[in-house]
């Protein structure tokens, strides 16, 4: 999957979205060059956790941040990793999932690992809903994925915000 391709060389999150749900820890799947950790960082979060699948945007990643005690990266499928990270977490944290690209989307997976936490309050954004039920995303549907949302927690409130580039692009979960 070397040659994946990739839909931004940054993150679509913007600080002032991040700051309105952030939480005090962070974690971002699909750290692609490294921009969300930079925004949760500029945001105060003092725990962030960044999982990429391409070892190119690891590498990039681990030269920008290996300084940086706060910030851990880990390679590898954000479903997988997912699954032992999210139990080791002790707080409510906000999720930013965006490891997907095109025909490839680990987005369901991502969902049931963090169902299985047993913090039911975190705060869980997804990006890029535009392309819910589209090819380039397997015809994930929408509906799918806030089934799984309101399994984690059914006293979810639903929100959409701005990304970068797009109107109400960005899902969010959250409990007040």
């Amino acid at each position: 999957m070397e040659d994946y391709p990739i839909n931004h060389p940054h993150s679509s999150l913007t600080a002032p979205v991040l700051s309105k749900y952030a939480q005090p820890c962070f974690i971002e799947t699909g750290s692609n060059t490294g921009c969300g950790v930079a925004i949760a960082l500029r945001c105060g979060i003092s725990e962030i956790h960044s999982i990429e699948y391409l070892p190119k945007f690891f590498d990039a990643c681990v030269k920008r941040y290996s300084s940086n005690r706060n910030v851990h990266l880990y390679l590898g499928s954000s479903g997988d990793v997912l699954l032992t990270l999210v139990p080791t977490l002790t707080q409510r944290s906000v999720f930013y999932l965006d490891a997907h690209g095109y025909y490839f989307n680990p987005l369901l997976d991502e969902l049931k690992a963090i169902a299985l936490s047993p913090i039911k309050d975190h705060t869980i954004m997804i990006d890029d809903v535009r392309m819910f039920g589209s090819a380039v995303w397997n015809n994930i549907q929408q509906e799918q994925a806030m089934d799984l949302l309101m399994q984690i927690n059914p006293n979810y409130k639903i929100a959409y915000e701005d990304s970068v580039d797009f109107t109400r692009d960005i899902l969010v979960a959250y409990i007040d």
